[in-house]
């Protein structure tokens, strides 16, 4: 008896033992960087991380902290998690927010302002996230900026249906490069430059959406060649990747602010690879840049021609639904 009870207790010491030093040990891909990681409330979670059924009211957890910078929302179906990190770099501090999203279900997709008419919509993106009930989103590529001007509109399929066809030729570096990224029902990413295949190629292999922006940052595993010399300039950044079906990152970097002076597209593709993305993708950045979490943007908007705001834009690129979604009709964070 005596020699049970004490090899419990010395198995229950190597336990405890074992527990802080494996909880405190911080992930090699947040090594350097300032942030509230481990978030330390969650609630009851299956052995992959979704909420236990029953665990919470609704089978959903929602939490956000805009102080310790921490945003999280479970389901049996889906986990989005975001830190905002912090840090000093050659080119100055820089302060971005990083969500990994893993999901059973929900694949991400394109929200328009206006679906039957995508062209012509306009709103502030967190308003289309609330419109959607959208758990997390990015801003997407405002391809109607570039309508009457020299540049195309790129390849754009919004819903299964071709929005616009004509796009640049090959891989290109001036900015956007109107680099493509599709969207699949089965969660796939497909990465491409401009003529690779065409929009009915796309209609044809079954994407639901396809955005054109760019640059391309990581595809198949491999760091675009572009982004080493060009695409240097410091900006506000946003840039969505996938490490694999059901498993994403999104990524949001402040900029013209005094916290954070903006990023390359270099620094988007080391953070990508650093979590582990095989396919990545840049977004619009400038005015255009945001990350909204329940319908809030939890980003602080830089400062252009005297205003601080997230322009309008016809729509997101998110993933997830909740009728918790906050579904007020202003623009600010309260």
């Amino acid at each position: 008896m005596k020699q049970r009870f004490a090899a419990l207790l010395a198995l229950l010491l190597a336990v405890f033992l074992l527990v802080p030093a494996f909880a405190g040990e911080t992930p090699a891909y947040f090594e350097g960087i300032t942030t509230s990681w481990p978030f330390a409330g969650f609630p009851e979670r299956d052995e992959e991380g979704y909420l236990v059924p029953g665990a919470v009211e609704l089978d959903e957890f929602i939490h956000s902290d805009f102080e310790n910078g921490v945003w999280v929302y479970l389901s049996p179906s889906l986990q989005a998690v975001v830190y905002r990190c912090e840090a000093k770099l050659e080119t100055g501090a820089v302060r971005w927010y990083e969500g990994e999203v893993k999901s059973r279900k929900d694949v991400v997709r394109v929200f328009s302002d206006n679906p039957a008419r995508p062209r012509v919509g306009y709103n502030y993106p967190q308003l289309i996230a609330r419109a959607h009930k959208v758990v997390l989103a990015l801003n997407g590529d405002y391809f109607t900026f570039r309508t009457g001007s020299k540049i195309p509109n790129g390849v754009i399929i919004r819903d299964g249906a071709i929005v616009n066809s004509r796009t640049s030729h090959g891989k290109q570096v001036m900015q956007p490069p109107l680099d493509e990224l599709a969207l699949y029902a089965d969660g796939r990413f497909e990465l491409r430059y401009p003529r690779e295949i065409t929009a009915q190629d796309y209609l044809d292999r079954g994407a639901l959406d396809v955005v054109a922006f760019g640059p391309i940052l990581i595809r198949d595993g491999v760091m675009d060649d572009r982004i080493e010399k060009k695409f240097r300039g410091l900006e506000p950044r946003s840039a969505i990747g996938m490490v694999k079906p059901g498993h994403y990152i999104f990524m949001n970097v402040e900029g013209r602010i005094k916290a954070s002076a903006g990023a390359t597209c270099l620094f988007l593709a080391e953070r990508m690879q650093a979590r582990g993305a095989v396919q990545a993708f840049t977004l619009d950045g400038g005015q255009t840049s945001g990350m909204f979490f329940m319908g809030t943007h939890i980003n602080e908007p830089g400062e252009y021609n005297g205003s601080k705001f997230i322009r309008k834009q016809p729509d997101i690129v998110g993933i997830g639904y909740s009728e918790q979604v906050r579904q007020d009709n202003k623009r600010t964070q309260e």
